[in-house]
């Protein structure tokens, strides 16, 4: 019975050390921990980045992925809480979140010494990864908006593949032609041109018109525009006259859209969608449902041509108590070996513009049809894309929520344009004076931005050129370089 007893006690002594072990920085490796979410794709990545680690000397870790609290409520709760991951992943304008809360570590020093800096990546992005001359993220991949074509369907509409650049009347006119030709005479329709299109996508087309959703120094809203309600009238035509865009009710009979992107894939790969606005990460979807004629299109434009451009980035967590090692990710996401990584499996572009060459990126040996498709990302990238851009005074998915309000009651016939527009602009400006009043902090540097706005009022009507160092917009730095009104 004693040797009984012994045996038991052994035994969990032996499972008490193993979870011992399996605690962060009790195993063999120390721990890393990323917060994401998980795929076959990801799990790559995370062999990638602990074989790396061993192949150039640097210490054996083992990165464990957080898919769990990747949802941005969770990421946020555990990171003020003191139990953030190590690294947090970020989508477009959560980077400026967790920097304004103080749960996001200051990387400028870090990157210099370990060549991550944010000049190695897509100038475009910079407002994404640096705040007031700091730098607080780095990309894992980058993606820029272009509409993808099913060319099987073009043809079948008995049109000619869609023009790499077009403007806006042009997309109207071939719009109207494909679901003339794809859709029945009588009965419900079937085939669209595109899927509805979000907050940011109709940002684009304000912008091609020279419009935007705030100032120069992102103080307030000026979403209040003529350009802003001629875009909501031009989605109300396609969308209740030509019919080029779904209604609610529409989206819904549409079985296959649940608003999910691998949902909407399908309806794109059958033809029920002659469009679809995506990054180069659309392959991911395309190669195993076996689209093989694809064509890619600027969106349409009027006078301003111009992408949105979007940034998957990694954040260090304040808190973490492994800083030095997870250093050592940032420096593997501006490898070479982790750039060729996002190149060969399509997800968008990768982090370093330089890495994107070469017919491994252009001409990939595994899908000639794709020959000629990829370039148009890059340069996209690197000359007119434009991010969301990001007021320190509203968080752009407050923004988004505010201006979808707006555009919904405005298609539900209980607003005019020109009233859509306006409320949404108020709703907006409500909001930033909300949030500058939480602070004395806030309130100087919403005053100082202010009287950099009235500088650039006076120069305008003045008609003289504008400072560079008073436009914190990215849109108007663009737009204004363009025209030629900067100094």
């Amino acid at each position: 019975m004693k040797v009984f007893f012994l045996l038991i006690l052994a035994g969990l002594i032996a499972a008490g050390v193993a979870t011992f072990k399996a605690l962060p920085g009790h195993g063999e490796r120390p721990v890393l921990y990323w917060v994401v979410d998980t795929g076959e794709f990801r799990e790559r990545q995370k062999a990638l980045f602990e074989k790396w680690m061993v192949d150039n000397g640097y210490p054996a870790v083992e990165l464990r992925i957080d898919a769990t609290n990747r949802d941005p409520t969770k990421k946020i709760v555990q990171a003020v809480s003191g139990v953030g991951g190590d690294i947090i992943d970020c989508s477009t304008g959560e980077v400026h979140l967790l920097e304004s809360l103080g749960v996001a570590e200051d990387l400028t020093e870090m990157a210099r010494e370990m060549g991550f800096e944010a000049s190695s990546s897509y100038p475009a992005i910079e407002p994404e990864l640096v705040i007031d001359g700091r730098q607080y993220a780095f990309p894992r991949n980058v993606g820029t908006a272009m509409l993808w074509s099913n060319l099987e369907a073009f043809e079948r509409a008995g049109l000619d593949p869609p023009p790499s650049r077009w403007t806006l009347d042009e997309f109207e006119a071939i719009g109207r032609k494909y679901v003339k030709a794809l859709n029945p005479a009588v009965g419900p329709r079937t085939t669209f041109f595109m899927p509805p299109l979000g907050t940011a996508d109709r940002l684009i087309l304000l912008r091609s018109m020279g419009g935007d959703i705030y100032n120069e120094t992102m103080t307030a809203s000026i979403f209040d525009s003529p350009e802003s309600a001629e875009i909501y009238r031009r989605f109300y035509q396609w969308t209740n006259v030509d019919r080029l865009i779904p209604t609610k009710a529409e989206s819904q009979s549409l079985a296959s859209d649940s608003g999910i992107v691998p949902a909407r894939m399908h309806l794109f790969a059958t033809g029920q969608y002659g469009l679809m606005l995506a990054g180069r990460w659309g392959l991911i979807y395309y190669r195993p449902v076996g689209i093989t004629r694809l064509g890619v299109s600027e969106m349409p434009y009027v006078s301003f041509r111009n992408t949105r451009i979007g940034v998957g980035s990694e954040v260090m967590y304040a808190g973490s108590k492994n800083k030095e090692l997870a250093a050592y990710f940032f420096k593997f996401l501006a490898s070479r070996e982790f750039n060729d990584l996002i190149v060969e499996g399509a997800d968008a572009l990768p982090p370093v513009p330089a890495f994107a060459s070469g017919d491994t990126f252009s001409r990939p040996a595994e899908f000639p049809n794709e020959w000629g498709l990829h370039d148009a990302f890059l340069d996209s990238a690197l000359t007119n894309a434009i991010p969301v851009g990001m007021s320190p005074f509203i968080l752009v998915r407050v923004m988004s929520r505010l201006e979808l309000d707006a555009f919904e009651r405005f298609m539900a016939d209980r607003l005019t344009a020109e009233e859509a527009v306006r409320k949404a602009a108020e709703a907006i400006n409500r909001e930033i004076a909300r949030t500058v009043s939480e602070s004395v902090a806030k309130q100087q540097k919403y005053a100082a931005l202010v009287e950099d706005q009235k500088t650039i009022d006076r120069l305008k009507a003045e008609g003289k050129p504008i400072p560079v160092k008073l436009i914190r917009n990215p849109f108007h730095l663009r737009y204004y370089a363009e025209k030629g009104w900067l100094e």
